[in-house]
């Protein structure tokens, strides 16, 4: 079994995704070279799927999208970032992400040729998360795009 961790780049405030396998926007050399090496599996269609819908699930569990949260943050007028750092503590934000990526019709097409996901959530200001691959001996090539 191999594995392949494609990074999230940095979007604004958060982080997610390239939807683009072509112009990903990566300044590393290690980031591209990822993303060509995912590309041997998973085809363009399939990313941008697969991008879409876990950079959806980020956004949706993040603590920002949180109202008390942002509320609480807001109300000590930023100074206190505890609710932000706390929000980690008692939320399983990665488990809730990967749960809605796990229900997308992509990750069940790639699941059946052997490619299992596991998104890792930005976690601070120099790791910005990303996707892990894990790819059985056995994987054919990717289907072309329909």
């Amino acid at each position: 079994m191999s594995r392949i961790f494609v990074p999230s780049k940095k979007v604004g405030l958060g982080a997610g995704l390239p939807p683009d396998m072509d112009n990903a926007g990566y300044r590393r050399a290690r980031s591209k070279e990822s993303l060509l090496q995912i590309a041997q599996y998973v085809n363009r269609q399939e990313w941008l799927e697969l991008a879409n819908g876990a950079n959806a699930a980020q956004k949706k569990h993040a603590a920002t999208s949180n109202g008390l949260v942002m509320g609480l943050f807001w109300g000590t007028i930023g100074v206190c970032f505890c609710p932000l750092m706390c929000y980690g503590c008692f939320v399983d934000v990665e488990g809730k992400m990967n749960a809605d990526i796990e229900k997308l019709p992509v990750t069940q097409r790639l699941k059946e040729r052997g490619i299992t996901l596991h998104f890792v959530p930005k976690s601070g200001k120099f790791d910005m998360g990303g996707m892990s691959f894990t790819i059985s001996p056995r994987t054919p090539s990717p289907p072309p795009p329909v």
